[in-house]
């Protein structure tokens, strides 16, 4: 995990900076279809809140805590040994998502999201990210699962490179 000024966690953000890296992805991000955001915690939340209500968009989230209610997805976020396993609820089969995070790096915890929801009839192709810091070995392992991703900013010297401030 990288602290960045978009991400709440490592002290105060400020909503005008996020409000136009949100602007940003949604130039990029195609919501023909979409029907909820999902936000992939901790990170994630206020990013995918913030990208569902500048689009229109339901929003859902990801979390620790699973509910004892049939149609749960779940997913392990494999940087977060600790808390184990994520889970989904309240997304309908056939549904689409878009989900967003504040930061991708190895793409591992996001194609292990979108593999789950697939199986589960969920469709997802896209993420929108607040910051790329993947490689060409992150790139690869994306298209591989047939993942389209979108950043506001990067840090990747193949990726969309748009500087926040």
């Amino acid at each position: 995990m990288v602290a960045s000024p978009l991400d709440g966690r490592y002290g105060p953000m400020h909503p005008d900076i996020l409000d136009r890296s949100v602007q940003r992805l949604l130039d990029l991000v195609d919501l023909r279809g979409v029907d909820h955001v999902l936000g992939i915690p901790e990170g994630g939340i206020i990013p995918a809140f913030a990208v569902g209500s500048a689009a229109g968009r339901s929003v859902a989230l990801a979390s620790i805590w699973r509910p004892d209610l049939p149609g749960v997805v779940t997913f392990i976020e494999e940087h977060d040994g600790v808390l184990g396993p994520k889970h989904v609820y309240g997304v309908e089969r056939g549904a689409r998502v878009l989900i967003v995070e504040d930061e991708v790096t190895t793409g591992r915890t996001v194609i292990n999201c979108v593999r789950s929801l697939r199986q589960a009839g969920i469709e997802c192709d896209q993420v929108a990210t607040l910051l790329f810091l993947g490689d060409e070995d992150t790139h690869q392992r994306l298209r591989e699962a047939g993942i389209h991703v979108h950043s506001a900013m990067s840090a990747d010297v193949g990726a969309r490179q748009v500087p926040i401030g």
